[in-house]
């Protein structure tokens, strides 16, 4: 009966080995499109594409369907799963829910990665990976945990992009660092990474030190508030990329696993942040809104916000830079407007801001000020393209500083155009509490009714730009100027439309004048200045009008009784081919007096067109006057007038001129002759003004205010005013006629190769000024030259030097045919510095290589000693001897040693660059560190010494000598030469290391012990010093410690260095590693400095864990894990036999028994035709019930032995 039963039950077994698994059949293959936790897919296609396949863990139990329902089999919906798609070669993964997938080691010790694409890196077809979040939900998150090698996210042909909101936390925990093994949280093997879209999350952690957390092999994109963040645990790199692109993003780095972030900067941020064990990517934090000090239209705005204007007033929206009208730069500090409307009716239009940035087309309409800047310590600065129309319409200017602000108004902008408006109010359209300058191709416009157009209280400055005011003022001027006014390269029209005449008392600010200027004016350089009035001046200056360059062009014009077109207190300065013409449409009408000339005793127009001097500054043209006037006041019916025609000559001035109508050219040319004289090799011209630049080059182009050179043919007298005259050949000044030099200021001559005067002609050197001669080194020529039977006489300031030789300072032919004029006192010194000074002999001429002469009573001076100074240079300090000496004539100097600064040193070539006067020397010792001067000095001597240069330094790092540790050897240190002066830095290449103990000697010398050999420590107490042999170095340096490393003596030369450690033994101030480091027995944290180890400790493991199982034929793998340090030991379990049926003994009654192949002859899985599973699950539950029916078999022995 038993036997009977049991062949029932092991038929039973046989029934479900042969059944169907249609419940849990899944397609797996051993490489797919999409492996997750060490289960492959691949995507099959159909005439409608490829099927979506949904994946869950079930169970500690991954499982791929492609049906999604909640029945036995399926995945389910209402648990966390990943919905995959496939798109031609796109392989989508939508997270629902939150869904953790961890990973072991996979089998035969493999590495089992979370989730990976196209597992072959041999295949040739790229499949990129998209991973997002399922729509309509939020909290998507995917968590991915890879316990052995390998990477947590991968894919091996294509790229990874995660992007919808989703949260991705990739993990790798593997720390064996075994050979040709590697971890990584994300591994893109060949394509880009890209992280997108607002919510999305990476959060990537990394344990393999030797291998980045993100290996990318191009390039990683984030964009649109996605976020990134990784760490190597273990010090290695968080990320490798290519490049990394971010835009709008803080790239932070940090080093090690806590403390803060540093922000990187700079175009190689993405270089510099490979370099960092822990990063950050994230959004630039939009700061949190925070009023402004500015107004608009009285809105109070927020800083670094962008406005739009709505009915005139600004409201918040709109982006900057782009779409926006208004935006307040709180960095710069800068409000830029653009094609912005404003209206401020019922307050001010801008305020509180003082640099404005204007495009496109504004308006500013305000009942107060349009643009007012309070500010007193800036400027207000408006500027920009386009155009700006302000209008204030309640009594304020338009544009102004605030009172009591002394501040400027600056307007610039090539094609920007602003107009300010106050017609229909009383105020200034442009109030300015300074200066106000309109310059860079601005135009600006300024119309008022009964104030001024534009009140400066300053300067006014136009250049470059374009200038229109207009007013209907009677009793202000439509452009008042409290400073001066200089218009260059611009166009100024200004017109005062009042018709009230301008009455006898008044003064020109106070009646209908067009341009009133308080200082002086100056128009030049093409420009063109119009200005129109009836009852004032249309130009007036309380200083000098000056006029020049060519094309520059004046126009004024009024029909005043009492007031000229142009009038000053000063003169009208014109020169250059410009243009000015003056007008008083009024001529001589209403006035029964007239004006009275008093050169003439005639009586003229009372209102010229013209009132003050008129000089011509030309140096070669006259000025052309051509005009009309009346030869007496008094007619009511004027014709014409007379025409009248003057020439003023240059450099003349025209104190009257009585036309009505004026007009003012460049006229003729003068011919001029040659004068006798020439200066550096040029002749000048008779009667002409030249100035000397470059101390040879003698231009004709100076005036009677500006000049270095003027020969006046009249008096036959030879000008020099401030001249520098300097030649390389020849001589300064040649004389050919008898004339007289007077000179001004302080002139100089240098005769570098000839006489600094020459002539043949008798002269005199006269004047309120100061003439110094100098022949120098290069030529035995006399500083002065007196031809035969010629004098010269001097009443004038004058030294005379000659560096070459003594006796050649005056040469007269006819003898001592020179004199000094009564009142003038004579010195002399046989020394060109002009120490010591005597009364001059001429009984010693022969002697003296210096002359003065002067009304100065002057003691003579005999120097019994001399005086020695000495600067030192930067980076120098003085040992000894004093830096100001002085010392009996003939005796030498106490030595004057310096020491070169730390890090510094005395070149070979600086004694060369000291240049040292007779009798001083100067000697480097001691490796280039000292600098001795000495010597007997000749003379008082000023010696200025050269900073020291920067020496070149061997930077050392390297473990300082601890005990109980091995010495460094070549690969622990490392030497880093710099050469500042040169740009060099480099790591040299040690050949050799040594390691000695010594014992010092007591006398400054060591006694060396023997040398360390591989293996030794380092002993407690004993010294020790070690010898490199490095790469060659020229020349001296200074060997530099690295911080942490205490060197007590070190030598060296060009190839070798010694470096003494007095301390060894010390205890170390240790800094542990807070990660553990471990080996097969033991785990510990280490000494980041010396490497000791602390909290060293036997593992903690914990059971055993079958990877692997034995067979009969092979080994199996097991492995176990320190619950501490998580160090892996992993063991094999040895085979079970050999692959027969072990025959029952006693001890052994029987076992059940499952023969199959050997692994090289088992046939490929094939899918069962009815379920599309392999037959292995199948066998998997046949295994199953045999196990539960292992009691029965046990106890059945006699049968199996009778039936094996």
């Amino acid at each position: 009966m038993k036997k009977r039963l049991l062949s029932a039950l092991l038929a039973l077994a046989l029934v479900f080995v042969l059944l169907p698994t249609t419940a849990l059949a899944e397609v797996v293959t051993t490489n797919g499109d999409i492996s997750i936790a060490g289960k492959c897919w691949n995507f099959t296609k159909s005439t409608s594409g490829y099927e979506t396949v949904y994946y869950q863990v079930q169970s500690n139990n991954g499982v791929f369907s492609t049906s999604l329902d909640n029945k036995t089999g399926c995945v389910w919906p209402t648990n966390p799963y990943l919905e995959i798609t496939r798109t031609g070669n796109t392989i989508t993964v939508i997270v629902h829910n939150k869904v953790t997938i961890t990973t072991n080691k996979g089998t035969n010790n493999a590495a089992e990665e979370c989730i990976e694409v196209n597992k072959s890196n041999n295949q040739t077809t790229t499949l990129n990976l998209v991973i997002k979040g399922a729509e309509g939900t939020t909290n998507n998150t995917l968590t991915l945990e890879c316990k052995s090698y390998g990477s947590a996210l991968s894919s091996y042909q294509g790229g990874i992009t995660i992007t919808g909101g989703v949260t991705v936390n990739a993990k790798s925990t593997y720390t064996n660092s075994s050979t040709g093994v590697s971890a990584r949280a994300i591994n893109v093997f060949n394509g880009d990474l890209t992280i997108s879209g607002t919510g999305t999350t990476v959060n990537a952690e990394n344990k393999d030190r030797n291998h980045p957390t993100i290996d990318v092999k191009n390039a990683v994109t984030i964009s649109d508030g996605a976020t990134l963040t990784a760490k190597n645990t273990n010090g290695g790199k968080a990320i490798s990329c290519r490049s990394i692109t971010a835009d709008g993003y803080d790239f932070m780095g940090r080093s090690g696993n806590s403390g803060s972030y540093t922000t990187l900067t700079g175009d190689d941020k993405a270089t510099k942040l490979q370099e960092y064990s822990s990063i950050q990517i994230s959004p630039t934090p939009t700061p949190a809104l925070e009023k402004s000090n500015v107004y608009v239209a009285g809105t109070n705005l927020y800083k670094n916000t962008a406005y739009t204007i709505q009915n005139g007033k600004p409201v918040m929206g709109g982006t900057y830079p782009g779409n926006y009208n208004i935006y307040f730069d709180a960095t710069d500090y800068v409000l830029h407007v653009k094609g912005a409307n404003i209206d401020a009716r019922g307050t001010s239009g801008i305020y509180g801001t003082s640099n404005i940035v204007f495009e496109g087309k504004n308006s500013i309409t305000a009942s107060t000020y349009g643009i007012c800047s309070d500010f007193k310590s800036s400027d207000l600065k408006i500027s920009g393209t386009g155009s700006l129309e302000v209008k204030t319409i309640a009594g304020e200017p338009a544009i102004a500083t605030a009172y009591d602000t002394s501040r400027s108004i600056i307007i610039s902008g090539n094609d920007f155009t602003v107009t300010a408006d106050t017609s229909e109010t009383t105020s200034y359209a442009i109030k300015s509490d300074k200066d106000l300058t309109i310059t860079d191709g601005a135009a600006v416009i300024a119309k008022s009714n009964e104030k001024r157009a534009i009140n400066v209280n300053g300067s006014l400055t136009v250049t470059g730009a374009t200038l229109t005011a207009t007013s209907t003022s009677n009793n202000v001027p439509t452009v008042q100027v409290g400073g001066n006014a200089s218009f260059t390269g611009s166009t100024v029209t200004i017109t005062n439309h009042s018709d009230r005449q301008g009455k006898s008392g008044e003064y020109s600010y106070a009646v209908s004048t067009g341009l009133y200027v308080g200082g002086t004016l100056d128009i030049k350089n093409a420009a063109k200045v119009t200005s129109t009035v009836i009852g004032g001046n249309a130009i007036y200056a309380k200083g000098d009008i000056t006029i020049s360059g060519d094309n520059t062009e004046v126009n004024a014009k009024n029909s005043a009784y009492k007031f000229s077109a142009i009038s000053t207190n000063g003169t009208v300065n014109i020169s250059d081919n410009s243009t000015v013409k003056a007008e008083n449409l009024k001529k001589h009408q209403g006035d029964p007096t007239g004006v009275t000339d008093p050169s003439t005793g005639k009586t003229y127009n009372a209102c010229p067109a013209i009132t003050g001097k008129i000089a011509n500054k030309n140096s070669q043209n006259k000025l052309h006057i051509a005009g009309f006037t009346t030869s007496s006041a008094g007619s009511q019916n004027p014709t014409e007038g007379t025409p009248l025609y003057l020439d003023i000559a240059p450099g003349s001035v025209e104190p009257y001129i009585h036309h009505y109508y004026v007009t003012i050219t460049r006229g003729d040319e003068v011919t001029r002759t040659k004068s006798p004289v020439v200066i550096a090799g040029t002749t000048l011209l008779n009667d002409t003004y030249y100035t000397i630049t470059n101390d040879s080059t003698v231009v004709a182009n100076g005036s009677e205010s500006n000049y270095n050179a003027f020969y006046d043919s009249e008096t036959k007298t030879l000008k020099l005013n401030n001249a520098k005259i300097s030649t390389t050949t020849g001589t300064a000044i040649k004389i050919e006629e008898d004339l007289t030099i007077t000179v001004t200021g302080t002139n100089e001559l240098n005769g570098n190769y000839n006489h600094c005067i020459e002539s043949d002609n008798n002269f005199k050197i006269n004047g309120t000024g100061r003439l110094v001669m100098t022949n120098g080194s290069n030529t035995d020529a006399s500083v002065i030259y007196c031809g035969p039977g010629k004098s010269l006489t001097i009443a004038a300031e004058v030294i005379i030097k000659n560096a070459a030789q003594p006796g050649k300072l005056i040469h007269t032919v006819k003898d001592d045919a020179y004199s000094f004029a009564e009142g003038y006192n004579v010195y002399a010194s046989t020394d060109v510095s002009g120490s010591p000074l005597e009364v001059y002999n001429p009984e010693n001429y022969g002697n003296y290589k210096y002359l003065r002469v002067t009304k100065e009573n002057l003691a003579p001076t005999t120097p019994t000693t001399y005086t020695v100074t000495i600067t030192a240079g930067d980076n120098m300090k003085r040992e000894s001897g004093a830096l100001t000496q002085e010392v009996t004539k003939g005796a030498a100097i106490t030595e004057v040693k310096f020491m070169a600064a730390s890090g510094h040193y005395f070149p070979a070539d600086y004694v060369s660059k000291m240049n040292l006067p007779a009798g001083l020397t100067a000697e480097i010792r001691e490796n280039s560190w000292y600098l001795i001067i000495s010597g007997t000095p000749t003379s008082d001597v000023t010696i200025n010494l050269p900073a020291a240069s920067v020496r070149p330094t061997i930077t050392v790092s390297m473990p300082t000598p601890v005990a109980g540790n091995t010495p460094a050897t070549a690969s622990d240190i490392t030497l880093t030469y710099s050469d500042i002066n040169k740009s060099i830095s480099k790591n040299l290449t040690i050949s050799n290391v040594v390691w000695q103990s010594y014992v010092p000697n007591g006398d400054g010398s060591i006694t060396p012990g023997e040398a360390l050999s591989s293996g030794d420590k380092f002993e407690a107490g004993k010294t020790y010093f070690v010898r490199i042999t490095h790469e060659y170095v020229a020349g001296d340096y200074d060997i530099v410690p690295a911080a942490g490393i205490t060197l007590d003596y070190t030598e060296s030369d060009s190839t070798y260095m010694m470096l003494l450690f007095y301390t060894t033994g010390a205890p170390c101030n240790h800094e542990y590693t807070n990660d553990w480091l471990a080996n097969g027995n033991t785990h510990w944290h280490e000494c980041k400095l010396c490497r000791a180890h602390a909290g060293e400790v036997a593992h903690t493991f914990g059971d055993w864990i079958t990877d692997t199982p034995a067979t009969d034929t092979t080994d199996g793998s097991k492995h176990r894990i320190c619950s501490v340090c998580q160090y892996q030991e992993n063991a094999t379990i040895p085979k079970t036999g050999t692959g027969e049926i072990v025959p029952p003994t006693p001890d052994n009654p029987g076992t059940i028994v499952i023969i199959r192949p050997a692994e090289e002859e088992k046939p490929a899985q094939q899918p069962n035709p009815s379920t599309g599973a392999n037959d292995l699950v199948g066998l998997a539950v046949a295994a199953a019930v045999a196990a539960a029916l292992g009691s029965a078999a046990l106890g059945s022995a006699a049968l199996l032995r009778k039936h094996d």
